[in-house]
């Protein structure tokens, strides 16, 4: 992104009623191009909440420093294996052992109190070849401070990566669910463990519209973020 147009979001920025959350991330690592911290600051001197997206490789002591006095909000790195061999599997050339140690330094560098900022977000793209690691993912999120999971799906941009999806099914049976003539199935909050898990997908794939706890799980999910 130029100069100019950030110039230009900016100018939007300021003629809102009330200030937004302003998110960097996108296609690439934030944290390479050189004015990013310097676009957090002027965010953030508009009085926005901003949040960014890192891999977490080039998260120095500077760049970390250098944050946390931009008054970034929201810090969120990617991690998508629990282990340096899955995680280099997806994130090519990283090094977890690396990026974990860089998150401890900046979970130090962070200023005290009850809820010091920026808070910790752990980002994790599902995949066939990894979702069996959200768990630990989860697990060490929390000992590194975390306090904000977000769990995304991949998004398949070769015919190759068509293969990691693990929603093909759901995609396939979204037209059907969605039918206003089916059946409703209202399930309640339950504890999803040994004893009830069998019972529980099976409901779910009984062929009514189902809502889970007041969330509707048969509707409004066919949307493409990108398009809306």
């Amino acid at each position: 992104m130029t100069q100019t147009t950030f110039d230009r979001i900016l100018s939007g920025l300021k003629q809102l009623s009330s200030p937004p959350t302003v998110f960097f991330g996108g296609l690439g690592e934030t944290l390479f191009h050189p004015l990013t911290i310097e676009w957090v600051a002027a965010a953030k001197a508009l009085g926005c909440s901003v949040e960014l997206i890192t891999n977490g490789t080039t998260l120095n002591d500077k760049r970390s420093r250098q944050l946390i006095e931009a008054g970034l909000d929201v810090l969120w790195v990617s991690i998508d294996g629990s282990t340096p061999k899955s995680f280099v599997d997806v994130r090519l050339g990283a090094d977890l052992p690396k990026v974990l140690a860089n998150l401890a330094h900046f979970h130090k560098l962070r200023r005290g109190g009850h809820q010091p900022k920026p808070e910790l977000g752990i980002a994790f793209v599902a995949m066939r070849r990894n979702i069996a690691e959200l768990p630990d993912v989860l697990r060490i999120g929390r000992k590194i401070g975390a306090n904000r999971f977000s769990v995304s799906n991949v998004m398949p941009y070769t015919t190759e990566m068509q293969d990691e999806m693990l929603y093909s099914r759901t995609l396939r049976d979204i037209a059907y669910m969605s039918s206003s003539w089916l059946p409703r199935l209202s399930l309640p909050k339950i504890d999803i463990n040994e004893t009830t898990q069998g019972a529980f997908f099976q409901a779910m794939n009984s062929g009514n519209m189902v809502d889970f706890a007041g969330n509707s799980l048969s509707s409004a999910t066919d949307v493409c973020n990108f398009i809306e």
